[in-house]
């Protein structure tokens, strides 16, 4: 006979992730958690900034948690036509695609660590 509690504590436990979902894993993230990595960065955010980061989340599912810097880059120009990698730097000084990933509360890709990825220096 199995007991009572048992039934009881098995709602308890925190959900399993789905291996399935790309976010499995990944710290919690929502727009105040963007805010506060932001002003890590020293970023204060605007439209520009939450039209890449959302955009930047939803690649990530796409692509099902598999993204590489240069990609993720093409992705960012290509998709807010209206910037140029220039204009990407101004909103994201230090590396748009490592700030721009770390804001978005996704991992950054391997090769965008590297501080001169993207640089012109």
């Amino acid at each position: 006979m199995s007991n009572s509690g048992d039934f009881i504590d098995q709602y308890d436990k925190p959900p399993i992730a789905d291996p399935s979902d790309p976010f499995a894993g990944l710290d919690p993230w929502d727009e105040d958690k963007a805010k506060q990595l932001a002003a890590e960065e020293g970023i204060e955010l605007t439209d520009d900034h939450w039209v890449i980061i959302r955009a930047l989340r939803d690649y990530y599912a796409e692509k099902e948690g598999h993204i590489h810097a240069l990609d993720t880059l093409r992705f960012m120009e290509e998709k807010v036509k209206a910037h140029s990698l220039r204009d990407l730097y101004k909103l994201f000084p230090n590396g748009p695609v490592r700030q721009a990933t770390k804001i978005a509360g996704i991992p950054t890709p391997a090769e965008a660590v590297d501080p001169h990825f993207g640089s012109v220096m």
